[in-house]
């Protein structure tokens, strides 16, 4: 199965790419990736249907996340939260968000990723600043920030959180090599 980024990582080559962070943001609807390199941002959304996650969906996961094997250095995956009485407090929602969670870093894993789980305290910290925020004022500085940062149409939260995680990440990852 041929990736339908496959242009993109052949430009990539061209451009000298040599380090791609992939953030990932996901729902029990959808699954956000963000491709970030040195100087390239892309993007993409894979729907989980109705009927949930098959083999269908699957395989294009593994397409769009291999789409870049030559120069990813790492997965970047929201990690899962739960607060009972806050938000995610339903046990099955919360079951059905731990298991995409799962499947993309199974999915990183098989394709030789490095993993790494970015919890939400910290890459909103990271990429906005330390502060405590609401979920309204998070979502709204996330969509800015990608719209300032990434030169990437934002239509939403995820998307944007995706690129938010992506630039932790990096961020990450640069202060590791120091």
């Amino acid at each position: 199965r041929v990736s339908v980024w496959a242009n993109s990582a052949r430009v990539s080559r061209r451009e000298g790419i040599n380090m791609i962070i992939v953030g990932v943001d996901y729902s029990t609807k959808a699954i956000d990736l963000a491709f970030k390199g040195d100087d390239f941002w892309n993007n993409r959304r894979l729907i989980i249907g109705k009927d949930g996650i098959d083999k269908k969906f699957l395989e294009t996961l593994r397409g769009e996340l291999g789409a870049f094997t030559h120069a990813v250095k790492a997965v970047y995956i929201e990690k899962p939260w739960m607060n009972v009485g806050f938000g995610n407090s339903n046990p099955k929602t919360t079951m059905q968000m731990v298991a995409v969670a799962t499947i993309v870093q199974m999915t990183g894993i098989m394709l030789g990723y490095r993993i790494e789980w970015a919890p939400v305290v910290s890459w909103r910290s990271k990429v906005f600043g330390k502060g405590k925020y609401t979920k309204a004022i998070a979502k709204g500085l996330a969509i800015s920030w990608a719209q300032a940062n990434t030169g990437l149409t934002i239509p939403n939260d995820n998307v944007a959180d995706a690129c938010c995680i992506a630039q932790y990440g990096a961020m990450m990852e640069s202060e590791n090599a120091q």
